[in-house]
């Protein structure tokens, strides 16, 4: 057991190591990612929490994303809503739309594809964006 390494000095093993491969090399790439894992072990192990704790910060983080994701999915109805399997928005825009994780912003709609832009995934409903303020107010 004595002859074991510590994490850091298998972190400067995997340095020296780095310093005399090829950068850019499969073996670099590889001493690279060993390294990563060692920092975030060592990290682990600087916590010193169990296993156990770790397991249980894990599943109260969960919980409370699940918690969060139902929050903010409860709001209540805004009027003017109109779900997509009832209508799609009839002209290329921008509109505000709401997805099925829940989360509210703006996308553009292209009516020929039928597709939302900037990676929308999951819209369920939209809505025309309200007409910009007045000028002086």
């Amino acid at each position: 057991m004595d002859d074991m390494l510590t994490i850091e000095e298998l972190i400067a093993h995997c340095d020296r190591e780095l310093h005399q491969v090829p950068r850019g090399s499969i073996f670099y790439r590889e001493h690279e990612s060993v390294k990563g894992y060692l920092k975030i072990l060592k990290s682990y192990i600087d916590t010193r929490l169990t296993p156990k704790e770790v397991g249980s910060l894990k599943a109260e983080v969960e919980r409370l994303h699940r918690e969060n994701f139902w929050l903010t999915s409860e709001r209540e109805p805004v009027p003017g809503w109109i779900a997509m399997v009832d209508k799609l928005p009839p002209e290329d825009g921008s509109y505000i739309v709401c997805t099925k994780l829940g989360a509210v912003c703006t996308a553009h709609f292209n009516v020929k594809t039928g597709r939302w832009g900037h990676s929308m995934y999951g819209v369920t409903h939209w809505m025309p964006l309200p007409k910009a303020p007045e000028k002086g107010r």
